[in-house]
């Protein structure tokens, strides 16, 4: 492989991980839905965001039911783009991948779920609007 072909190559891998949340953010079906029937809703000028906390209890022979924080022990997002959006699903990739990027998500609570459902108000936005506006709807969420 040339250098100039691993030079693109490292390039498109360090865009493709500002694009992609991590894997240990991120919130899988299962836990999705009992984020989505057990959390709390709270809405915004812009989003829906669902906000779940939870202790995960181990089974009895291995603490007695002490509550634990899951493994990771950090926030998990995930965000939602339904049809209703936009029909093109470029749109609607992008639109996720922008809020993906715009998450911060070193500095969140333990053990908490967040789902965002965007409104389709959000299409209208920049990044830079989009980051401040979900900035400051967590804030306020998860305060």
């Amino acid at each position: 492989m040339s250098s100039s072909a691993a030079a693109s190559s490292a390039a498109k891998n360090s865009l493709y991980n500002l694009l992609v949340l991590p894997k240990k953010n991120r919130l899988f079906r299962h836990d999705f839905l009992i984020a989505k029937s057990q959390g709390k809703s709270h809405r915004f000028p812009h989003f829906s965001i669902i906000i779940y906390q939870h202790l995960i209890v181990p089974p009895p022979r291995l603490g007695g039911g002490i509550p634990l924080q899951r493994e990771g022990g950090g926030t998990r997002f995930s965000v939602v783009t339904s049809a209703k959006l936009d029909k093109r699903a470029v749109v609607r990739n992008r639109l996720r991948r922008l809020i993906y990027n715009s998450l911060n998500t070193e500095h969140r609570t333990p053990n908490t779920d967040i789902i965002i459902f965007p409104n389709k108000s959000t299409l209208a936005l920049s990044p830079a609007q989009l980051r401040t506006e979900l900035t400051s709807a967590l804030n306020n969420v998860t305060m």
